[in-house]
């Protein structure tokens, strides 16, 4: 506290309730920043998320492809609609069939790459195609992995594994 001539504190003459008030409100008004902010930047992200769920409600798995899971969210400049399954093909196989599913949808592929899990070969590859501002990857896990699952396939917008591409 700084020291005054006639021996009170600043604090002292501001009465106790009005510095409540204020730091009330200046605490709902950051809250509202925030909070608005955020929903603001998320607002593109949720957008695409319908799209994107439509996008890939047109996607059919291969004959004996097993789902095992399925997830889609979104924060801002993220969303994301996909799944894992078991399926008893090759990543060649998979291939052929999601080149010609997804290019029936106007799907172009513009990526192929094989995966290492920590540096070590599993046979792991990844398949990107692009279609306007989404990105659809097909994540084949390897013949020697044992992940729990064969393959899955995002269809996603903003941030993914295929944006680089």
């Amino acid at each position: 506290m700084r020291w005054r001539p006639d021996g009170g504190s600043i604090w002292r003459r501001i009465p106790t309730d009005q510095v409540r008030r204020h730091s009330a409100l200046a605490v709902v008004v950051l809250v509202g920043l925030v909070l608005g902010g955020y929903l603001l930047a998320d607002a593109p992200a949720a957008r695409a998320q319908s799209a994107l769920q439509a996008e890939f409600e047109l996607l059919n798995a291969p004959s004996g492809a097993q789902v095992l899971t399925r997830e889609a969210g979104h924060k801002p400049g993220r969303a994301s609609v996909g799944a894992e399954y078991q399926s008893p093909l090759s990543y060649a196989e998979l291939r052929t069939f999601y080149d010609r599913e997804l290019g029936r949808n106007s799907w172009r592929l513009s990526l192929d790459e094989t995966l290492t899990d920590w540096g070590k070969d599993l046979g792991g590859h990844l398949a990107c195609y692009r279609k306007a501002d989404f990105w659809a990857g097909l994540q084949y896990a390897g013949n020697l992995a044992r992940y729990g699952w064969d393959y899955g396939i995002d269809v996603t917008w903003g941030s993914s594994s295929c944006s680089g591409a």
